[in-house]
């Protein structure tokens, strides 16, 4: 007749329970165990594990050791989640090599601490830097020094287009140096697009300025860096930036007209529309009337050009 389970079994249990627990992780140990008790035994039923032998105890030990589906491990527990920490932006820091393109990696020399910095270094340090923030007047000195030793204009690489924006916006003389240039290259296109294309400001207007006024730019580059000019100031919704902008391309426009950078009569629709649009502003009024004495200069040496042929011309036949 098989022997009931007595405290003794139990006890056996609950020490190959613990023996095999020790061994368990503290986050395994500290779940719930998906293990029910027997029910207590109640008025008029038979205790539960009344057919449980010593056999079947250590069947159902073993059972319960055994892998993969073992009780212990199956536990009900919390999940322990941490959340993956924010990638550190540094320029500075190592990053992951890409194979995919190599030309990207460079060798860095000399990268000691303590080491004398070498004017190569000292460049490509005040490049990165003009990128993301504004140069004090000395370091901006100590750039434009070191271009001009830069004969070879090996660290001009690293000026890409799509980094002039915000060189033009935090140093706009450091970037009217490096576009000087590159002027004399045949990736000069590709950077006067970027400015085209680029929120118009004060000082993307002043760098266009500095160089209209310093080089011969591309006609068509001038003449569609106006019409986005423009264009830009009749969609802007806001009043007052509207009217900083309308007063600043007025002033630009004017600059240029003085100065005889660019041909009135092929922009005269355009400007006439626009002093017409922003009437109501005095540089724009201002603008205007310069136009119209313009066309009465031309009109004025046109009609003594043909006054002239024509007296000269009457003369040769009298009556």
């Amino acid at each position: 007749m098989p022997t009931p389970v007595g405290p003794a079994e139990i006890a056996f249990v609950k020490a190959k329970a613990a023996e095999r627990l020790k061994d368990f992780p503290l986050t395994v140990r500290s779940n719930v165990a998906n293990i029910i008790p027997a029910l207590p035994v109640l008025p008029g039923r038979e205790p539960a594990l009344k057919n449980y032998t010593g056999a079947a105890i250590e069947e159902l030990v073993n059972g319960m050791m055994a892998n993969p589906s073992n009780p212990l491990l199956n536990a009900l527990g919390p999940t322990f989640m941490s959340v993956a920490p924010p990638l550190l932006t540094c320029e500075d820091e190592l990053i992951w090599l890409d194979l995919g393109s190599p030309s990207y990696h460079k060798p860095v020399y000399n990268s000691c601490s303590d080491a004398e910095p070498t004017p190569d270094k000292c460049l490509q340090t005040l490049l990165d830097q003009s990128f993301r923030q504004a140069l004090s007047i000395a370091d901006q000195q100590t750039l434009v020094n070191e271009l001009e030793k830069d004969t070879q204009q090996t660290h001009l690489s690293c000026v890409t287009p799509e980094k002039l924006p915000n060189l033009i916006e935090y140093n706009p003389t450091i970037a009217i140096e490096i576009l000087m240039r590159l002027l004399k290259t045949r990736h000069i296109d590709a950077y006067l697009d970027v400015i085209v294309d680029m929120e118009l400001s004060l000082h993307s207007m002043e760098v266009v300025n500095r160089l209209t006024t310093s080089v011969d730019l591309p006609v068509h580059f001038v003449h569609l860096y106006i019409v986005n000019s423009i264009g830009t100031c009749s969609t802007i919704r806001d009043k007052y930036m509207q009217n900083r902008l309308v007063r600043l391309v007025c002033v630009f426009l004017q600059s240029l007209i003085r100065n005889k950078i660019i041909d009135v009569k092929q922009l005269y629709i355009e400007i006439e529309a626009f002093c017409i649009e922003f009437s109501r502003i005095r540089e724009a009024a201002a603008l205007y009337r310069l136009l119209k004495q313009l066309e009465l200069d031309q009109g004025s040496t046109a009609g003594t050009s043909g006054t002239a042929s024509a007296t000269s011309g009457g003369g040769g036949v009298q009556p």
